[in-house]
């Protein structure tokens, strides 16, 4: 397509009744602007919503668009690729394999789930950006290579077992949290930035707990929520490193630590968090109250107060 507009209620590229490649890999490719293929229902690449199919190419160029109300399925051994300006809308993108490749260009999602084998690539120039509205489910197996901008508007689950690289920026503004087996520390080559709105939720276990490390800048904003991994309640001397960057700005609003009950006689020690990300816990030194005279003793001692009273008086 170059030039013009296509509107359908739903799309399939590469289904098949039978999984063969017979008719060959399908490519549509969106090129200039202003074309644009307007879908009200779902998109499938590489096959139907709900099967794989022949492997298939969907590419947007020189400023074309797709608009796709429904879901977005990308099968493995399929692609969605983004050129020079081009912008890609959906309600929903779900990657069951395969790539997607946005290349000085734009897309904005509701709903983002990387599940195993998929590949995400955010890459060009500076605005460049991946918007993701809604809620993102990024699992095991699953890569991402971000090196602009990915904004996450929704709560972000980022699973300690897929990969995270590029130097670009994943900004947080609905929350984040660690997924995987157990707490786990993400390392991620690029920065990071919290906004006020966002909750980081990091599980705190034995020995074990979740952070995010990343390579360049930590801007720190929003709270942070403390939870306990398998009923942990802490002993003195813990250090969870829940953060890790050469270079941290900013600092959380507060503290959430409904979530975590610390044994008795501990207490938080957060004096490292904003310029280190540490977190710790210590014995507990505040003094004893002092407990209120008794009934008793207020007594003796107005009695003792007549006494000194009256033996004046007798001498």
């Amino acid at each position: 397509m170059n030039g013009g507009t296509v509107q359908s209620a739903s799309g399939q590229m590469g289904a098949t009744n039978d999984g063969s490649d017979a008719w060959g890999r399908n490519q549509v490719h969106i090129d200039g602007n202003p074309s644009k293929w307007t879908i009200s229902g779902g998109l499938a690449v590489g096959g139907s919503q709900t099967a794989p199919g022949v492997g298939s190419d969907l590419v947007l160029s020189s400023g074309g668009s797709a608009v796709v109300g429904g879901t977005l399925k990308v099968w493995n051994n399929s692609t969605v690729q983004l050129f020079a300006g081009s912008h890609l809308d959906a309600s929903s993108l779900v990657m069951d394999g395969g790539l997607v490749k946005v290349q000085d260009s734009t897309a904005t999602v509701g709903i983002l789930s990387l599940m195993p084998a998929s590949k995400l690539v955010v890459n060009g120039s500076p605005s460049t950006q991946l918007v993701v509205n809604g809620p993102a489910d990024i699992q095991a197996g699953a890569h991402v290579e971000n090196n602009q901008f990915i904004v996450f508007n929704g709560k972000a689950q980022i699973s300690s077992g897929a990969t995270y690289a590029g130097y670009g920026a994943k900004v947080y503004t609905g929350g984040l949290a660690i997924t995987g087996p157990q707490p786990t520390v993400v390392s991620d080559s690029g920065w990071a930035s919290f906004a006020p709105t966002n909750i980081f939720e990091v599980e705190l276990g034995n020995g074990v707990w979740d952070g995010l490390a990343v390579a360049g800048p930590f801007f720190l904003n929003g709270t942070l929520k403390l939870l306990s991994w398998q009923g942990y309640q802490g002993k003195a001397g813990d250090a969870f490193t829940v953060m890790a960057s050469n270079y941290f700005a900013g600092s959380f609003n507060g503290v959430d630590t409904s979530g975590f009950t610390l044994a008795a006689g501990l207490a938080w020690d957060f004096s490292l968090l904003n310029s280190n990300g540490v977190i710790g816990i210590v014995a507990d030194l505040a003094p004893p109250a002092v407990p209120e005279p008794s009934a008793a003793w207020l007594m003796l001692g107005g009695l003792l107060g007549v006494c000194a009273v009256k033996r004046r008086s007798a001498t």
